[in-house]
């Protein structure tokens, strides 16, 4: 279940539907569904087995539809949806952990999904189910916002404060000092966001894992290796500082 699937399960409780949460260690229900499974929501981390379980539980539950709502490489769904005439649909999830349910209910939900592999009343379920939604023209357009806008980008702002600090730090100016310049700017364009420095570098399992579903065109390694090359040096310095 992990924290997306808890808050994905909880979200679906409390709109009122039938949901049966499956978790590596005990499921939240004791016997498998025995109404027909409307969808399966698919909230695990990916990785090398990812398609291998999904095929599982696919197989197992035999759902009217399939919802990834994990971080995936892009091209994912696609692959997926090949194995089957059901749709498949990508839809990341967004949000804070700490109030991930409070987030989730306030955001709107996109996904995006092969228009070739549908039902009817489709649409109206997802709504249903999540109340604000937009669907984009694509998954792979989904699969590529979650990585690119979303985590990668706040890592991206991440390290640019800590290059900031290591800047500040090299003339021995204050940090906090020298972002008050940009206060103002900031107040009126909303562009000029300043980061807080944390001296563990960047952590969490969102970052700098994310960064691993990435291609490997020229320009998606350059993003990659910037954002692990400044967030180590980052760390070393701020070691170095408490020595």
């Amino acid at each position: 279940m992990g924290e997306v699937g808890s808050t994905i399960f909880q979200l679906l409780e409390k709109r009122g539907f039938q949901v049966h949460g499956v978790d590596i260690k005990q499921n939240k229900s004791n016997e498998l569904p025995t109404d027909e499974v409307n969808f399966l929501h698919i909230c695990f981390p990916y990785d090398s087995n990812f398609m291998e379980q999904v095929h599982h539980y696919t197989k197992l539950y035999n759902p009217k539809a399939v919802v990834l709502h994990s971080t995936i490489s892009p091209g994912t769904t696609q692959a997926v949806q090949k194995n089957y005439k059901i749709p498949v649909i990508c839809a990341p999830t967004r949000g804070v952990h700490k109030r991930f349910l409070f987030d989730i209910e306030r955001y709107i939900k996109f996904y995006g999904y092969d228009k070739q592999h549908d039902f009817d009343g489709l649409e109206t379920a997802i709504q249903q189910r999540f109340q604000k939604i937009h669907q984009m023209t694509s998954a792979i357009t989904c699969e590529l916002a979650k990585i690119v806008t979303d985590t990668t980008y706040y890592g991206w702002m991440i390290v640019y404060a800590y290059l900031s600090k290591m800047i500040s730090d090299k003339h021995g100016v204050d940090y906090d000092e020298m972002w008050q310049f940009a206060e103002e700017p900031h107040k009126y364009l909303g562009n000029r966001p300043k980061f807080y420095t944390d001296p563990k570098g960047i952590g969490g399992h969102c970052i700098i894992p994310n960064l691993e579903l990435f291609g490997d065109s020229k320009y998606e390694k350059l993003i990659i290796e910037t954002i692990k090359q400044i967030n180590s040096i980052f760390i070393k310095k701020s070691n170095e500082g408490k020595n």
